[in-house]
């Protein structure tokens, strides 16, 4: 069940929150297949929190505040994929033929 979407200031991208039956949590951008579990997220990108309800809470939060960029990859001008990264000079080397990466961050400012 979906129970958050949150939309970029420029209006690219969608970040949605689903519960799970299971009492996890993903969050995830719609219509593209990266996403996380709450459950995952423990410890991860400096998030202390116990519960996948908090640490997707906390993720989400440092995503919107500009903390953790994203990578943006396009094919023909269309956006293929979107997922986060940690080590965003790493994304270039995977780049294929036709392919363009933008890394971001939420506010939309372009990082490198």
């Amino acid at each position: 069940m979906i129970i958050r979407k949150e939309t970029s200031p420029d209006g690219l991208l969608t970040l949605v929150i689903e519960k799970l039956e299971n009492d996890d949590y993903l969050l995830g951008f719609e219509d593209y297949a990266w996403h996380t579990h709450g459950d995952l997220l423990i410890g991860e990108f400096g998030i202390t929190d116990t519960t996948p309800e908090l640490t997707v809470q906390s993720f989400l939060n440092q995503i919107i505040q500009d903390k953790i960029p994203f990578v943006v990859s396009y094919f023909n001008n269309e956006i293929k994929d979107i997922w986060i990264t940690d080590d965003p000079a790493s994304e270039y080397k995977y780049i294929q033929p036709g392919e363009k990466i933008v890394i971001r961050n939420w506010s939309g400012e372009v990082l490198k």
